[in-house]
């Protein structure tokens, strides 16, 4: 009779339990007031804004960031959970480097591989293992874009007779909710973590 060393057991043990580890649902919104996660379905995508300032602290330079991260069509995974995805700075379209999104229980897991972002200086996103964030706030974000005209006017709702006054810049980082024909609706999180809402023309997203 055929015996097997205790950690070639183990080992086949561990490959089976992570293989046959459940899929965990991608949870759309908010999390922690620093992640906007959206999923496009349809596309098979992954894409968010990380968001994070320390504006809060009275003492030392004021620090900020932001950074866009986007998977490839169809989400291919690394692992259990984990789907791969490329990082970009806010106001840079070359992108700033790789890492992966991994779904957790409690929320999301992020991890750089190195770090190319002033979001180092803030959260431990090159870290052994990322930084994790919890779950907040569910909403239906199909994806994360990017402003490409010099001034986006943002509107009340999709109507040219709902103009305000404010305006989204180039480069901004916007989580986009619906389309509605040459109209967007979406949210911009601000350093500080305000909601800025509305609608866009079509034209002055990146797609």
């Amino acid at each position: 009779m055929k015996t097997f060393p205790a950690l070639f057991l183990l080992a086949i043990l561990a490959s089976f339990s992570a293989f046959t580890q459940t899929t965990l649902p991608i949870k759309t919104g908010n999390y922690e007031e620093t992640v906007d996660l959206a999923y496009d379905k349809s596309k098979g995508i992954i894409s968010g804004i990380i968001s994070r300032s320390n504006y809060d602290n009275p003492n030392g330079p004021r620090i900020s960031c932001s950074l866009l991260f986007l998977s490839s069509p169809q989400s291919k995974t690394i692992g259990p959970n984990k789907y791969q995805v490329r990082f970009f700075n806010e106001g840079d379209t070359s992108e700033a480097g790789k890492g992966y999104i991994e779904i957790i229980k409690t929320g999301i897991n992020v991890k750089c591989y190195g770090r190319f972002s002033s979001c180092d200086n803030l959260l431990d996103l090159a870290g052994e293992t990322g930084e994790p964030f919890g779950f907040s706030t569910a909403k239906s974000f199909i994806s994360a874009n990017t402003i490409r005209n010099a001034k986006a006017t943002i509107y009340k709702t999709a109507s040219d007779t709902a103009k305000t006054k404010m305006y989204l810049v180039k480069g901004n980082f916007i989580s986009i909710m619906t389309v509605n024909d040459n109209w967007v609706s979406f949210e911009y999180m601000t350093f500080s973590g305000k909601r800025i809402k509305g609608w866009l023309k079509k034209e002055d997203v990146a797609w």
